[in-house]
């Protein structure tokens, strides 16, 4: 029960209150205004007053709607989750706006993509809903209705995989398909979808509806090959395709999170690590995996080796002078020489551009906010049941998430290689956005109050029993 002036409900049999109200919608939408704002101040040009405040009033009118709906669900992880991936879209937009990406395109992206992630909310509902349910009929229609979901995932891996076999390469990066303002990258899609397979095929109810008929648990050396190599070998295979390490990392470190949920057992992933390293290694021999210049920037991210007169400064480098310049506060939006940065600046460079303008502060609050938006994630996976395969999917999503995240950062600041990620919700293109707001889409699906089971007092012991005294003549 629930009264409508104080927010004070009842949870699992005590009294609980929302840490989030749809008021708080104004925090991401004030940040939002005030970047922009600043941006236009110092920058007019780069800035169109009509789409900027359009964008702003949409933007917050969808998180008040998105805060409004977490409140009838009650529970405290999911409002925090909408405000932080709100705030994480507010700051993407604006660094778009400074690297001069279209304001259309950008909202038309975003809101493809929070159209996704609520079709993907009720997918994620109705799967947590079949868990919950008692044995019965009932239950068993759900375990059929979601079977077909496993086996549409199949049908998606196999159409994502055959558009990225066929589509092109262009200095480095795959080319997507451009659908309205969406541009969608293949390779991104087939690691969403393949993932969720991978988590059906082997934590789905037995009597759920296969392609390939009921799934047996492995023995020994089928587990090995099932756990560790397959693996290595789809990473290993991107690896090829891509000619470019990053995207194949990430998918497999997906892939090893998500077993070694399943089977708690890290021994897999050592193999499989093991695995996918000497099938890389073989790659490049033969020269089907070949990395171009990444290492050589890697070791060299200003000249590449090639000193001497007359020689360009290359992209990496310019991005490690982007955050010195930056120091500690930035220097303001709209006031950095980010242009310096190069081309790839609105994608793989995206950082550098924060960097510059809002520093070292800016950049700590960013990755601040994205390991709540991952805490948040997997809070909600554990609202799934432990045998639940959405809980296990939701898993090698998250993990895959933050890989997707790190990487990036860890590649601008020379730690790792430069590779062809995108830091996601900050960059341009679709395609990151789309998943993103996926994944939150999909565990938002699992939110709802804990079983009064888990929140229940803990029972006083009884008082002992003093024995009477004896009566006294």
């Amino acid at each position: 029960m629930r009264t409508a002036a104080t927010g004070v409900g009842t949870v699992g049999g005590r009294r609980s209150r929302d840490t989030v109200t749809p008021s708080h919608a104004a925090w991401p939408g004030l940040l939002f205004a005030a970047l922009v704002f600043a941006l236009w101040w110092h920058r007019p040009v780069m800035v169109d007053p009509m789409w900027a405040v359009a964008t702003v009033a949409l933007h917050t009118v969808i998180t008040v709607l998105l805060l409004r709906g977490a409140r009838r669900v009650r529970d405290p992880a999911l409002g925090l989750l909408v405000v932080t991936v709100q705030a994480l879209t507010a700051l993407g937009f604006v660094l778009r706006m400074r690297v001069g990406v279209g304001d259309q395109i950008s909202l038309g992206a975003y809101l493809v993509a929070v159209a996704v992630g609520v079709g993907l909310f009720y997918l994620g509902r109705s799967l947590a809903q079949t868990d919950r349910r008692r044995e019965g009929p009932a239950r068993n229609r759900w375990i059929k209705r979601n079977g077909r979901t496993g086996n549409a995932l199949l049908i998606l891996v196999v159409v994502s995989g055959v558009l990225a076999l066929r589509a092109p390469i262009e200095r480095g990066a795959q080319i997507g398909l451009t659908l309205g303002p969406l541009h969608v990258q293949p390779t991104e899609v087939f690691r969403f979808s393949l993932l969720g397979w991978i988590a059906f095929q082997l934590k789905a109810p037995p009597d759920a509806p296969r392609l390939f008929g009921s799934y047996r648990p492995p023995g020994a050396g089928r587990a090995l090959i099932e756990y560790a190599l397959v693996p290595a070998v789809v990473a290993t295979g991107l690896f090829v395709k891509l000619s470019d390490l990053g995207p194949a990392v990430v998918l497999f470190i997906g892939i090893v999170g998500l077993v070694v949920h399943l089977t708690g057992r890290w021994r897999y992933a050592a193999a499989a690590t093991v695995s996918f390293a000497a099938l890389a290694a073989v790659a490049m021999l033969l020269g089907v995996g070949v990395l171009g210049d990444r290492l050589a920037l890697w070791k060299d991210p200003f000249y590449m080796g090639e000193h001497g007169p007359g020689k360009a400064l290359q992209q990496p480098g310019k991005a490690l002078l982007a955050y010195a310049r930056g120091g500690l506060l930035g220097a303001g939006p709209g006031l950095g020489r980010v242009d310096s940065i190069g081309t790839e600046r609105q994608n793989d460079f995206i950082l550098a551009v924060l960097g510059e303008e809002l520093g070292l502060v800016g950049t700590l609050l960013t990755g601040a906010l994205y390991a709540l938006l991952l805490i948040q994630l997997f809070r909600l996976a554990r609202r799934a049941g432990e045998e639940s395969w959405l809980r296990a999917w939701l898993v090698g999503l998250s993990v895959m998430l933050a890989a997707n995240i790190v990487w990036p950062a860890l590649a601008t600041t020379r730690v790792l290689p430069i590779s062809g990620i995108t830091t996601p919700l900050l960059s341009a293109g679709g395609t990151s956005m789309l998943v993103v707001l996926g994944i939150v889409g999909l565990a938002a699906g699992c939110a709802g109050p804990r079983p009064a089971g888990s929140t229940a007092p803990t029972p006083v012991p009884p008082l002992p029993v003093q024995p009477a005294r004896p009566a006294v003549t």
